[in-house]
């Protein structure tokens, strides 16, 4: 049996605990490293590899605290390859704004397999994924400079 995590990441129920990559694309130009957050509480946020879960011996935040939270079936946030305008790294569950308003959320889309953002002000009275944006790549890098991450979909705004 196993658990799912993503759609290219499966943690094998195994006295081992076995992580696999499914899918992984040649190593090329394009490849981008999965990069992953996990908001285990309100104080403890851990950024791992995939690399982090294999490595041995495993850190003490990796062993006493990623897995057990990662096998009782939550899910991380996935780094989207993406900066705001400070540096900040933009994950799945980010809150940010494009020029101080407007604020969005960004997702992953199984659907359409890809990163979609929506409005906040949507969400009023609706299921998120009725509304979900599909920006192009190029959206993202023309509007990084008017980016800004709030705060995520597990915590306040800063």
């Amino acid at each position: 049996m196993s658990k799912r995590l993503h759609p290219n990441l499966v943690i094998l129920d195994d006295p081992l605990l076995e992580v696999v990559e499914t899918d992984r694309p040649q190593k090329n130009e394009a490849t981008r490293e999965l990069k992953f957050r996990a908001c285990i509480n309100d104080t403890t946020t851990i950024c791992f590899k995939l690399l982090d879960l294999v490595e041995k011996p495993l850190t003490f935040s990796i062993r006493e605290l990623l897995i057990p939270w990662l096998l009782a079936g939550n899910k991380p946030d996935e780094y989207i390859d993406k900066n705001d305008k400070n540096g900040v790294e933009i994950y799945t569950g980010d809150k940010f704004t494009l020029k101080g308003k407007y604020t969005k959320i960004v997702e992953y889309s199984e659907k359409r397999s890809g990163f979609c953002v929506v409005n906040v002000d949507d969400l009023k009275d609706r299921e998120w994924r009725d509304i979900e944006q599909f920006p192009p790549a190029v959206w993202w890098d023309d509007f990084t400079r008017y980016i800004e991450v709030v705060g995520n979909i597990h915590e306040g705004e800063k």
